[in-house]
């Protein structure tokens, strides 16, 4: 693959990451926002979102229930609903008693209720560090667009982030909920004055900002085929080989370089090329 393809090739990959990234990031945006609060566990939610979309896509395959698109919605649906909940209780046991102590407390609590949720998976996946294969429910094929392959299920993956995150601006900005975490983010005191409710617009961030997490989590799976994505997934694997088989054509081409000193096949030392300049007088201080 050419030097411009190849640079193509990997900013759209770097296009679908930048998606679940935002969309986890979004979440980050509307914790710190409101409550000055950094969710140290949110990468957490993120792995239980992902998690729990592969356990429902699992139950309804062993129900025969649904086909792709049905199967897919609802493991969106029951994700963003269990990942919602868990991110309202984290709120409430882990957050909202330390709202008057200091950052440093808070920051433990969601570095340990992270640990809470690994080791809670841990029950259900006791092999949790091996790949989960995700089913393929999405539209398989694809183009090639100026040297660029461009996948269905990618352009699919792309429409469900940017739909996700449009359907968060409509929220934030045209529900009256959205005025009241924009009210609650600006002030919190003043908005208690003009009537809105704390505890339930902070629930809602929570609830929204870890249903973000549960989809990005379900899109990373689909993107990748396993869970978790760190280990050599098939999509993983031919990026590599493109990337590899590219250096080696461009490695081969390449006129050969004189060998260095002090290599395999150079008798001279390591240091005989500085042996006259570490052998002169160093000047008085």
């Amino acid at each position: 693959m050419p030097p411009l393809e190849l640079l193509l090739q990997q900013a759209f990959n770097g296009l679908m990451l930048g998606v679940m990234y935002a969309l986890i990031a979004v979440g980050f945006t509307l914790f710190f926002g409101v409550l000055d609060v950094i969710h140290f566990s949110h990468g957490d939610i993120f792995m239980l979102g992902a998690f729990a979309g592969l356990s429902v896509l699992a139950g309804l395959h062993a129900a025969g229930i649904g086909g792709g698109a049905v199967a897919l919605a609802l493991a969106f649906l029951a994700s963003i609903l269990i990942t919602g909940l868990v991110g309202v209780a984290a709120e409430r046991v882990c957050v909202k008693p330390l709202a008057r102590s200091s950052p440093l407390m808070t920051l433990l609590a969601t570095l340990s209720l992270g640990l809470v949720i690994r080791e809670s998976v841990l029950i259900f996946y006791p092999r949790g560090a091996d790949p989960k294969r995700f089913p393929q429910l999405l539209p398989q094929g694809g183009f090639e667009l100026g040297g660029v392959s461009v996948r269905y299920e990618n352009l699919a993956i792309l429409a469900i982030g940017f739909c996700a995150m449009v359907a968060v601006d409509l929220i934030i900005n045209r529900t009256r909920m959205g005025a009241a975490i924009r009210a609650v983010a600006q002030d919190p005191e003043a908005a208690q004055m003009m009537g809105v409710n704390l505890d339930r617009t902070v629930d809602a961030t929570f609830f929204i900002g870890s249903g973000l997490a549960a989809v990005a989590g379900i899109l990373s799976g689909l993107y990748y085929g396993d869970w978790p994505p760190w280990r050599d997934s098939s999509r993983a694997s031919i990026t590599a080989r493109s990337t590899s088989s590219w250096a080696s054509r461009a490695v081969s081409s390449a006129s050969p370089r004189p060998p260095l000193a002090g290599s395999a096949t150079s008798t001279a030392p390591l240091w005989a090329g500085c042996s006259s300049a570490c052998s002169r007088p160093r000047p008085p201080r």
